[in-house]
């Protein structure tokens, strides 16, 4: 008769060649007529994915009716077939461009008229037809700066040994990341 067995490990690939050494009755508990047939040796190759590194915008803050240079570094160990910029102003209609091949790889999102909220990601495919998908990156395009209101200090006349609070309004039409008072 025969017995098949079934074993099972579990290992985070990475990219290259490797091998995969299957051994049967490994501390030789039972007697054969071939001692030497108990091995098996698989070789099987790993492919990496291209990556995408150091997206970027250019202006980081564009205006309205700028036209907006993304770049990005694109690697692989084989050869990048192509790499696309999908970008879209409503959040669900992407537009796909062909990124200039270089270093680093580059194209253009144009400017919008009005204050938009641009998102865009980066897809590069590579010769093993491998795909690497970006995160998903936004800016906004606006051409109002922020307004500042006069700072106020309470209390309004501090001495040597009392906390003051500073209160500095900014208002702007699309968002405020962050402040600092110096």
């Amino acid at each position: 008769g025969s017995v098949n067995i079934t074993s099972t490990a579990t290992w985070t690939a990475q990219p290259g060649v490797h091998n995969i050494t299957v051994i049967g009755d490994v501390f030789n508990s039972f007697e054969e007529l071939d001692e030497t047939n108990n091995v098996n040796i698989v070789n099987f190759n790993v492919l990496e994915r291209p990556k995408i590194n150091n997206i970027t915008v250019s202006p980081p803050f564009p205006n309205i009716n700028t036209d907006v240079n993304v770049t990005a570094n694109v690697t692989d160990d084989g050869q990048i077939i192509y790499v696309t910029l999908s970008y879209s102003f409503d959040g669900v209609n992407f537009t796909n461009v062909t990124m200039l091949a270089g270093s680093p790889f580059s194209a253009v999102i144009p400017g919008q008229p009005v204050t938009t909220l641009v998102g865009f990601y980066i897809a590069a495919t590579d010769n093993d037809n491998l795909t690497t998908i970006s995160s998903l990156q936004t800016f906004i395009m606006d051409d109002l700066p922020p307004t500042f209101g006069q700072p106020k200090i309470d209390p309004q006349f501090p001495n040597s040994t009392t906390d003051v609070n500073i209160f500095a309004g900014i208002r702007d039409n699309v968002a405020v990341a962050n402040s600092s008072l110096f």
